[in-house]
Formats: structure tokens, sequence, C-alpha cells
């Protein structure tokens, strides 16, 4: 038990929430984590395990999908917590790492070398860059068009190709190079030195509002070329507690293979594409 809080406690300050009530309410409290903030807590100062369910929310919360060496460290900490550091901890780990039988030796290789790329080729925003990125619009695709292209870009060629305003993306040009995101010519011109990498906003940094605000512009924007090339929906009765525990395995792995697909060039058929995963309560029942 000693072991689980402190790790829980690091990782959620390394995250950027100071507090553990911060970090409870940010997420959305009671909502979000189906439980009270006295229940949470209880996790964190090391009087009681979260429940599975808990500890589901807790790891989505603080992103560690997208960081295998936190997640290990929460989940290894978790597990010889449960056991109550007998030899059956070992045993455990010993049988989910092994990877002896044939399915393991055909797929780890691949999800090794998938790992190590996505690792590679991440990008971590810090708050203040996140800040304007989300914003606004002009700030969503200054920051969208220059880290998906090599080249470099004026106010006004970024306005033609967006159909934004100049005067509104050189300003948020100027704001993202002298947080050191994009560089400036002499001839006016803005570049990313990180483009073709796997950006990733900060932790807690994305205000609900303003991803909303951006996905009904997605949804705009794709109605006026064509609106949805593919929609495919299931619709299925289900617990939503056990529907919420299955959602990672639903949505990381395939936007991490996705990300393989990313071009920073132009080619003969390429755009810009939202591929979005939603689920949605329709019906008490």
């Amino acid at each position: 038990m000693t072991d689980f809080a402190p790790v829980l406690r690091g990782l959620r300050q390394a995250a950027g929430y100071k507090t553990p009530r911060r970090f409870y309410l940010t997420q959305g409290g009671r909502k979000f984590f189906g439980c009270t903030y006295r229940n949470y807590a209880n996790a964190e100062y090391g009087r009681s395990l979260p429940s599975p369910a808990l500890l589901e929310k807790i790891t989505s919360a603080l992103r560690l999908a997208d960081d295998d060496g936190g997640l290990r460290k929460l989940l290894s900490a978790y597990l010889r917590a449960q056991l109550d550091g007998t030899s059956l901890y070992d045993q455990v780990l010993r049988a989910l790492g092994g990877g002896h039988g044939a399915a393991a030796d055909r797929w780890s290789p691949m999800r090794r070398a998938l790992e190590e790329n996505v690792r590679a080729r991440s990008f971590s925003l810090t708050r203040d860059q996140t800040e304007v990125v989300t914003a606004s619009v002009e700030g969503h695709w200054a920051f969208g068009i220059l880290v998906h292209d090599g080249g470099w870009w004026t106010p006004k060629s970024l306005a033609q190709a967006s159909g934004l305003r100049a005067d509104r993306l050189r300003r948020v040009l100027g704001r993202l190079t002298g947080l050191g995101l994009f560089r400036r010519d002499e001839k006016g011109r803005y570049h990313c030195p990180h483009h073709g990498k796997d950006f990733h906003l900060a932790k807690g940094g994305a205000d609900p509002a303003r991803m909303e605000a951006l996905r009904r512009h997605f949804v705009e924007a794709g109605e006026k070329h064509g609106g949805a090339k593919v929609l495919r929906f299931l619709c299925l009765r289900a617990s939503e507690r056990e529907l919420q525990a299955y959602l990672p395995q639903i949505f990381e792995a395939p936007y991490k293979e996705l990300g393989l697909l990313s071009l920073d060039a132009k080619g003969e058929d390429t755009a810009f594409y939202e591929v979005e995963t939603v689920y949605r309560k329709i019906l008490p029942f």
C-alpha cells in the first residue's frame, strides 16, 4: 500500500497538478471519476487502494496510455500493493512480460517497433504553447500547418491555405515563435523545426469548451469538402462502467498506428483529415 500512493502523487505532480483536489476537480470531479473526492484522496494518501474502475479513470486522466514508463510504474505499484509483496507478484509480472506463446512471438517485435517509433516521434507542448494552440481556430491552423509541413510560411500564404485572416495568423505565429515552437527568418517567413513529430498537448491543458469549439469548426470545414468520408457505427446495450474501462483499447492503439501515415510534404492527393472516435449515451435502458 505504501508504494502505490507516492507513485500516484509523483505522476499527478509531474502532470502539472499541484494538489489532488485540483486534479480531481479539473477532470470533472465525481462525474468523471465516479467517486467522491474523499474516495480519490484515500488512494493518494495511502488509506486505501482505488478500485480497478477508479484506477482506469486515473490512468486516463494522467494520459498514461502515451507514457509507457509511467503506466508501468503505476500498475506495478498497484499490483504489488494488491498482492501484498507475495511471491505471486513476481510470477504475475513474469507471466505478463514473458510472452512465450506463438501470438506473443509473432506480435511483440511489431509492437516494439511501433512503440519505439511513437516514442521517437513524440513531442510534448508546454502549457504556454498549448494555451496559444487551443485558444483559437487561428492558433490551431498556424500550428497544424507548420508542424505538418517542412517549408517556410508567411501569414499571407497561411491565410491562403486556411481561409483565415492574415493579421490574426501573424499574431499567433509571433507568439509561438516567442515560445520557441517556430522560427522566423529575415524574410518574415515561419518554420517549425520539429515538423513531422507526433505532438501532444500539455497534460491538463486542453480546455473542454475550446476543444468543443474546435470540433464544431472541423464539422463545418468537413461539410465544405464533402462531409464524412466513412461512417460506421454500432448501437449496443452495455454497462457504462465496463464500456469506459474498454475505451483505451478502442482509442489508443489505432491512433498510434495512424500516426505512422502522417506526412510532412504535399502529395498528389494529400489533405488534412480528422479521424474521430465517439461514443454517446442515446437512451437509458
